[in-house]
């Protein structure tokens, strides 16, 4: 995808909290994720824990450099610096999976926790497989991250029908980019189809620190000290 429309894009992510990519990485690139995924289950982490599927492996650009400069110099970070209308520190890349029969995700706000006070922060979430309602395709609420919310995680009484709620059914290679703010969730699987997807996750650089919160953070950035 290369005729981004910043500008509808940045209307479109102040009113509803993301905006979606169709077609941003084209099959070529698809297919180079599926590779490096691929290698680092090899060499670094595989997906299956104590015998069974594993949800989420986070951290990755701390073990393999090409996730890294991802992260760090991915085509992405000028579009999410113009969506957040400042520079960007990197928080880290995530692979997720979301098998039959695991805990789905739960309504709730990236933000929540955080070792940032206060935060802005956005994150690029990339299909690797045809995610949709039979196998657990994100829902999000339109404008939340304009509301004040509770905390805790769950959301708690949180309406998952709420008439601003919409599904994001992805082919592989779409993708969003979401505030930190924004609530989303999944519901549960329907089908046995697999749901990989790629998240790489930043907070806005103006952001103060939360220094307690920081020591104890696993990111390879939360000493705030990189800027992009």
């Amino acid at each position: 995808m290369t005729d981004l429309n910043f500008e509808q894009l940045k209307t479109d992510f102040d009113r509803d909290g993301f905006v979606v990519l169709r077609g941003y990485l084209p099959p070529a690139e698809v297919a180079e994720m599926w590779d490096r995924l691929h290698r680092y289950h090899a060499e670094v982490q595989g997906p299956i824990s104590n015998g069974e599927q594993t949800r989420a492996i986070k951290g990755m650009n701390v073990h393999d450099a090409w996730y890294r400069n991802y992260l760090e110099n991915g085509r992405h970070i000028p579009l999410m610096k113009h969506l957040l209308e400042e520079d960007l520190s990197p928080d880290n890349v995530t692979w997720l999976q979301q098998p039959k029969g695991a805990q789905r995700t739960q309504p709730h706000y990236d933000a929540l926790g955080s070792y940032r006070s206060a935060p802005s922060g956005i994150s690029l979430w990339i299909a690797l497989d045809r995610i949709d309602l039979g196998n657990g395709c994100l829902h999000y609420e339109k404008g939340s991250h304009r509301r004040d919310k509770p905390v805790g995680y769950p959301l708690p009484d949180y309406d998952e029908h709420n008439a601003r709620a919409v599904p994001f059914e992805a082919e592989p290679g779409d993708a969003v980019m979401h505030a930190a703010t924004t609530v989303h969730w999944t519901f549960d699987h329907v089908d046995d189809r697999d749901r990989n997807a790629m998240v790489f996750v930043y907070w806005g650089a103006s952001s103060a620190l939360d220094q307690a919160r920081a020591k104890r953070s696993t990111s390879a950035y939360a000493d705030g000290t990189t800027t992009l």
